[in-house]
């Protein structure tokens, strides 16, 4: 409950910059799905929500089948330069982690058909192993209330969200890395 109180105090600020009372309601409506699952995420009482999802590759991937993996979601977009800075970050973490008994996926929005060309051509040039998975009708975004790109979710072995972020700096990086070693150790 501290937390949500604390990430609705964050929140404030918008909140009291919009002049008409109506205004506020609607964010406050809007935003309270964020507030909840980041209170929740941190309490570790929520549970990452089962999908199945294609990849570039024309392979399905279905979440539910990783139970007892640590996976790290990736949400972002083909033209997005920070959902790139994120992903060969992430790259070297997937090198360094693979015999680790951990599974490193990345989700991408792909709103249109199109992309999916754009999107094979950018990454294999990239030279990303990890699946990429299109999320055309944005499902899996809406389930894991992304609305910002890129957005990081860490979901443990035993398939609880624990950490829940949007946007992307070199500082949240060592946050990311920290939180996966803490999993990684609950796992032995």
């Amino acid at each position: 409950m501290k937390t949500a109180i604390g990430t609705l105090k964050k929140y404030n600020r918008a909140l009291t910059m919009l002049k008409s009372v109506r205004h506020r309601l609607i964010l406050f409506i809007w935003l309270l799905p964020v507030i909840v699952c980041q209170s929740a995420c941190e309490n570790r009482q929520v549970i990452a929500p089962d999908f199945r999802l294609e990849s570039l590759e024309h392979e399905r991937f279905y979440l539910h089948s990783y139970r007892g993996y640590c996976v790290l979601l990736i949400f972002g977009q083909v033209y997005c330069t920070q959902c790139v800075a994120e992903l060969l970050a992430i790259k070297d973490l997937v090198k360094e982690y693979r015999e680790k008994n951990k599974k490193i996926i990345s989700v991408y929005i792909l709103r249109d058909p199109e992309n999916k060309d754009i999107a094979g051509e950018k990454y294999t040039g990239l030279d990303i192993t990890m699946p990429i998975l299109l999320d055309y009708e944005q499902t899996v975004t809406g389930k894991y209330g992304i609305n910002n790109v890129p957005s990081t979710v860490i979901i443990n072995h035993d398939g609880f969200i624990i950490f829940k972020q949007e946007g992307y700096t070199p500082a949240l990086f060592k946050q990311i890395k920290n939180k996966l070693e803490m999993v990684l150790e609950e796992i032995r």
